[in-house]
């Protein structure tokens, strides 16, 4: 079944503000002075709150901090630190790390890369592992706990996390990192800034590769990024930023919670403690050498690329527009299982080892007995893919005017256009002659996929 999606969003906003002494939480790793910011960000619609001036609870980690405390930890692992945030690495599988923020989930936290929202558009969650390349280009990373200063028409009662990515005028040089760590963790990098050059162009790019396994069983993954920022400075008045970037991965995941029995149970030290490293999303079958063959039964691949064009207009030195058109066009999606086998799950006895972990040479034997003339729909068990794939357009516009020391006028539009593909798709039969499905609507008798 496909089922697509169109959504149109435009909002306008108008703020009035009035300036007054106010007092803004500090943390240890907030920068002392609101200019160490601004000398490194993209400018634009983004919506910096500054220290002293902007009354809310902020807390800004800049790039030599994230090089300093991230190891190979998941980005959003390094704001532990900060009050008010639990981060956690969900099931353990590379990218599915989950953050909470003043005890609300991701779909109440307004997610924004230069300003730009990223929040599924439909269920408002944040699909980290579609973002792991920005600790690679992040010039700062700033958490607002609680409504902050965005102006933008997103679900923020938790807060507001905004990751600023370098720009392209950047000092000229280059750097090569090479990570190693536990798990055959191995990863490389290579960025290089030009400069401004005299006619006020200026470029950076960033390529780095990332793979191993997590510290979960068969959590394996590999993920690439790359970065591109062009700057041109036309004069005074007019600025022009181009970037895109994305982080195409795939991994492998543990997404079923078993008991905590069978985490003590499938502990092969057999010392009566949980195995926290069990994942029972996976299993061995026997190839035509007579080899044990891992096989993940929940992974995840995606690529999302996104490219922003970022336009500065100083008008004067009371008025200024900024305008950033962004587009990004995400494809990929999740596997799992799919059917049942006489009544029975994957993750039933039978097709449980005495690891733990899925027999698929049980399964595989048990699939290719049923006749699929004869059985019902659903009657074997086969791994699916779900596609999340869309296409997502925008353009963020703000306009900003200061009435005298003490007003300032701003006015702004945030429009989204979205169009989403969601269908499924069958990976592997499992041993099985096909699968039949009896869930597609516009066909009124069952059908065998093989």
């Amino acid at each position: 079944i496909m089922k697509l999606i169109n959504k149109s969003i435009l909002t306008a906003v108008i703020t009035l503000s009035t300036a007054s002494v106010y007092y803004a939480q500090q943390v240890q790793d907030t920068v002392q002075k609101s200019k160490d910011i601004e000398e490194v960000i993209l400018r634009g619609v983004t919506d910096i709150a500054k220290d002293r001036k902007t009354p809310v609870a902020v807390s800004t980690i800049k790039a030599a901090q994230i090089l300093e405390r991230q190891g190979n930890q998941e980005l959003v692992e390094i704001l532990n630190t900060t009050p008010s945030v639990y981060a956690t690495k969900g099931g353990g599988g590379f990218g599915d790390s989950q953050i909470v923020m003043r005890g609300f989930e991701s779909r109440n936290i307004a997610v924004m890369v230069n300003g730009m929202p990223v929040n599924d558009m439909e269920g408002g969650t944040v699909y980290f592992s579609n973002w792991t390349g920005l600790s690679d280009v992040t010039s700062t990373l700033q958490v607002q706990r609680g409504l902050g200063s965005s102006k933008l028409a997103i679900a923020s009662v938790g807060g507001t996390m905004n990751f600023i990515t370098k720009s392209a005028d950047m000092k000229r040089g280059g750097v090569i990192r090479l990570g190693v760590g536990n798990n055959d963790y191995l990863k490389t990098s290579f960025a290089y800034n030009t400069g401004k050059s005299k006619d006020g162009i200026s470029a950076s790019f960033l390529m780095s590769r990332q793979a191993g396994g997590t510290y979960i069983e068969n959590t394996d993954y590999e993920s690439y990024a790359y970065f591109f920022a062009l700057g041109y400075e036309i004069n005074k008045k007019h600025n022009l930023q181009f970037s895109i970037t994305s982080a195409p991965q795939w991994h492998d995941q543990r997404t079923f919670a078993p008991t905590i029995q069978n985490y003590i149970n499938y502990n092969p030290d057999h010392d009566g403690t949980p195995n926290r490293r069990y994942n029972s999303d996976f299993g061995y079958y026997t190839d035509a050498n007579g080899n044990k063959v891992a096989l993940a039964n929940r992974a995840n691949y995606y690529s999302k690329p996104v490219m922003m064009l970022n336009w500065d207009w100083t008008m004067s030195e009371k008025s200024k527009l900024s305008t950033v058109a962004y587009m990004s066009n995400g494809r990929g999606g999740g596997t799992g299982d799919l059917g049942r086998l006489g009544n029975k799950s994957i993750n039933d006895a039978s097709f449980t080892d005495a690891s733990g972990h899925i027999n698929y040479d049980a399964l595989f034997a048990a699939n290719a007995a049923v006749n699929l003339d004869t059985a019902g729909a659903g009657s074997t068990i086969v791994r699916r893919s779900s596609i999340n794939s869309h296409n997502w357009y925008g353009i963020l516009a703000n306009f900003q005017h200061k009435v005298n020391d003490n007003w300032n006028f701003s006015i702004g539009t945030d429009d989204r256009y979205y169009y989403g593909y969601h269908y499924q798709v069958l990976t592997d039969l499992y041993g099985a002659k096909g699968y039949k499905d009896a869930a597609n609507k516009n066909i009124t008798a069952p059908r065998i996929v093989n």
